[in-house]
Formats: structure tokens, C-alpha cells, sequence
């Protein structure tokens, strides 16, 4: 019976519903946040960023309390200030801290293509650019990034996986949104300009993602920032290594956290490895 009422209920409750009731705590929380003003974020001394209360709690706290995401997000800005002019390709942006950070740390003219197949995602960075006077320089587009253009099926985790989605399994049909799929190459052909700098966080589809971006990692050779998600790609029966034999094959040779060089196998001990990929003749 128990088997019964559950399946009758994944059928007739939206998935969105059934996600906001399985925690209503942070539902609660969620709503009242939704309905407090922005606040001022002190995301780096010199940068005050403003921001819905919801984008600090579900995500940009990260930046100033994870030292794994301290440490790579103060590597991503320590880039900018060196490259000038950035055109950021921000692949798996979620709610857009990078976005945000070559719009402020980049030199005048910066300019940033979001990309998420989160609703959750749209609609903060819609947000956060508004309030922020970036709407002229950062596009959002809702889809996925894969090796190839078409259409994926992708579910709602809700507010308990902070808007992310995630590869159906036995999920039912109702559960399930088909979402546009992109490649890297025909997202930079869309752009005046190619992307000067590329940031990959795809919850273990790192490798799927390269595979559609030969023009852009291959033979415009562009700086890459990587989150490489080993436990999750191993979760999944796949080598996380692999991913690593594609960006040897695009000649990407040097691997830095920090301004530390790693070795490729030093980079798949840890659950996820975040690191700045060079090809030897990086424009």
C-alpha cells in the first residue's frame, strides 16, 4: 500500500511541489528570505556584491568559508586581474558568483554568457544583474552543455539540492523537463566575440562538455577553470582520468591551483579537483 500511495503521489503532485514539501523548514526559510530586500554581500574586501538573501545562504557563502572554494575563487579573480578584457563562457554558472566577479574584477568591456538548466538559476542571475546594473553585459541562457546540440531530459532536485538538476533515473515522466542542449563551439559562435576564458561545473558531465568544444579548447587554446567531480564520475561507473586524456589531447599541459603546478594524477585524489587548465601556447 505504502509502494502504492508513493508512485500515486509522484504521479499527481508536481515534482516542484513535492520538493518544496519534503522540506519545509528551508521552504519557510526560502519564502521569507524571497520576501526580505537584497543585502550588501561582502564577497572579497573589495567587492560588495548585492544579492537576494537566498544566493548568500544556498550558495555564495562557499566563497568565504570553503577553503577548497576560497582557494579557487581567489585563483579565478588573480586571473582576471591579469587578463584584461574577458569574454567568460560560464558553463554550469548556478547562481553566478563567477559571472559577477569578471564583471567587477575584469577590465571595461567584460562580458559574461551564463549557462544552467536550472529555473532556480534564471531567475536569481536575472536578479542579481538587475539589482547590480550588469544586465547589459552578462546573458543568461537556460540549458544544458553537452557534446552535442538537441534536447536532454533533466530533473529538479529543489531547494534541498540548491536548484541544481540532476540526470533523471527512475524518475517518472511528470518528474521529467526537457531542456535545449548546447555544445561549447555553437555557444561561442553565438558570441560577437569568443570566449577569452571558459569555467566548467557540471557535476561530473566534465567530459561530455570538452567533447563539444574541439574549436574553442583545441585550436583557440582558452584558458579553461575546471571543476573536476572524480567521486561523482566514478558514482557513475565512468574514469575520471579520461577527462583528463581529453584536455592532453586539446594540448592543455599545465595544470595550476594556485600558482602551484599539479600532476595530472595528483589532480584525481581528491572527491573534486578545481584548477586552472593552460595550453602551452595560451594566447
Amino acid at each position: 500500500m505504502t509502494t502504492v500511495l508513493r508512485s500515486l503521489t509522484r504521479t499527481i503532485v508536481p515534482r516542484r511541489i513535492r520538493n518544496w514539501l519534503r522540506s519545509p523548514r528551508q521552504t519557510a526559510r526560502w519564502i521569507l528570505n524571497a520576501w526580505r530586500p537584497p543585502i550588501a554581500h561582502p564577497v572579497r574586501t573589495d567587492w560588495t556584491l548585492r544579492c537576494p538573501r537566498n544566493a548568500v545562504e544556498r550558495a555564495f557563502h562557499l566563497q568565504s568559508q570553503d577553503p577548497p572554494q576560497i582557494r579557487e575563487f581567489d585563483d579565478f579573480v588573480r586571473h582576471l586581474r591579469a587578463a584584461g578584457r574577458v569574454n567568460l563562457l560560464d558553463v554550469g554558472c548556478h547562481f553566478g558568483i563567477f559571472c559577477g566577479a569578471t564583471l567587477h574584477y575584469g577590465a571595461p568591456g567584460s562580458r559574461v554568457l551564463g549557462v544552467d538548466p536550472s529555473s532556480e538559476a534564471r531567475a536569481m542571475v536575472a536578479r542579481i544583474a538587475r539589482l547590480n546594473g550588469w544586465t547589459d553585459r552578462l546573458t543568461f541562457l537556460q540549458a544544458a552543455v553537452g557534446a552535442r546540440d538537441g534536447q536532454i531530459e533533466l530533473v529538479e532536485t529543489g531547494l534541498t539540492g540548491a536548484g541544481y538538476m540532476v540526470l533523471p533515473r527512475n524518475h517518472p515522466r511528470a518528474d521529467r523537463l526537457t531542456l535545449p542542449l548546447r555544445t561549447v563551439d555553437s555557444l561561442a559562435q553565438s558570441l560577437e566575440d569568443p570566449p577569452t576564458l571558459v569555467k566548467i561545473d557540471v557535476e561530473g558531465l566534465e567530459s561530455d562538455v570538452l567533447a563539444g568544444g574541439p574549436l574553442t579548447f583545441g585550436e583557440r587554446r582558452t584558458p579553461l577553470f575546471l571543476e573536476l567531480h572524480n567521486a561523482m564520475i566514478r558514482e557513475r561507473g565512468a574514469d575520471p582520468a579520461a577527462v583528463l586524456d581529453r584536455l592532453s589531447a586539446f594540448g592543455y599541459r599545465t595544470f595550476l591551483i594556485g600558482d602551484q603546478p599539479c600532476s595530472p594524477p595528483s589532480l584525481l585524489e581528491p572527491p573534486i579537483a578545481r584548477f586552472l587548465a593552460l595550453h602551452p601556447r595560451t594566447p
